[in-house]
């Protein structure tokens, strides 16, 4: 199946390494030292938030010598240009569905999204073509790559960075006579979906 495919790390290094004497020179070069930066964090609901993230970023910038604000928004919030204009760095989740092809494609496409809509237009304008190319593909395997090469290249020019992945899974056990056992994009019981067979 091309989606297992899709997850196995012996392609090309996806996840950034920490270079802390690079990333100090960076700051320093670009003028950011002594400057205060907006750091958001994307709230879902029932608080589910990236706060414990939000602190060791904090943390860790202000380590190398930045003024870091943070703040916790509703996710809808950075869909308005005005509230992305006042943020400097976001961190949010992706929910991935079954299908993770579509899913990856809307997330790095959608012009809802904020990933999409902060990207520079030389950048938006590659992760266009990239997206029609994934879209004519003949099968899906070449889907698959092309979405990896574009994932490769948000990476490899810091448009996007992975803290970390998560995979969830749900194990209920119940009474064969329940039925109607579903789970939301949250892993949560849909308890309005149950019912018992007599």
């Amino acid at each position: 199946m091309a989606s297992r495919r899709f997850f196995v790390r012996d392609g090309t290094p996806l996840r950034q390494t920490y270079e802390p004497a690079i990333a100090r020179k960076w700051f320093v070069e670009n003028g950011f030292i002594g400057h205060t930066l907006t750091l958001k964090s994307t709230c879902l609901r029932h608080n589910a938030h990236l706060g414990y993230e939000l602190d060791i970023l904090k943390e860790t910038l202000t380590d190398f010598g930045l003024k870091i604000n943070t703040e916790i928004v509703d996710y809808e919030e950075l869909t308005s240009p005005e509230k992305l204009n006042e943020s400097d760095l976001i961190i949010a989740g992706v929910a991935l569905a079954d299908d993770i092809l579509s899913s990856l494609i809307n997330t790095f496409s959608s012009k809802l999204n904020f990933i999409y809509t902060t990207i520079p237009d030389e950048v938006r304008s590659h992760v266009d073509h990239v997206v029609e190319r994934i879209l004519i593909s003949d099968s899906t395997d070449t889907a698959y790559k092309r979405l990896r090469e574009l994932e490769s290249f948000l990476l490899n020019d810091y448009h996007i960075i992975y803290l970390y992945e998560r995979i969830s899974n749900v194990t209920i056990e119940a009474d064969e006579r329940l039925k109607g056992i579903e789970v939301n994009r949250y892993n949560r019981l849909k308890y309005d979906r149950l019912w018992y067979a007599l």
